[in-house]
Order: C-alpha cells, then sequence, then structure tokens
C-alpha cells in the first residue's frame, strides 16, 4: 500500500473508528453517507463505514 494512503486515516480521524465529522463523515477514512452507501451497507441497523476492516 502507498505510503500516502498508509497515513491518510491518522489524518482523518487519528485512526478512531468511531469518528464522526461535523460534515457527517465517519470512519477511520472519513467517508461521507453517500460514499459509504455507494461502497458499504449503511442502514438503521448497521454503518459499515464505522467498521475498520469493511471500510478499507
Amino acid at each position: 500500500m502507498p505510503m500516502e494512503l498508509l497515513v491518510l486515516p491518522h489524518v482523518e480521524s487519528s485512526f478512531n473508528h468511531k469518528a464522526y465529522s461535523k460534515f457527517g463523515a465517519a470512519g477511520i477514512w472519513q467517508f461521507t453517507r453517500s460514499t459509504g452507501r455507494r461502497y458499504l451497507k449503511i442502514n438503521y441497523e448497521v454503518d459499515e463505514r464505522l467498521d475498520p476492516i469493511r471500510a478499507t
């Protein structure tokens, strides 16, 4: 994995998988809800943006 991608979660969320931004981005990668819905499962029961393994 390129070094730039390895350090991105540190910049975005300090590796906090429960992190939320004031704009609604979530998880270590800080995916927005629309991006998360495109690639991950997000509903009332689960938000895969908060799962570091699935989000990666």
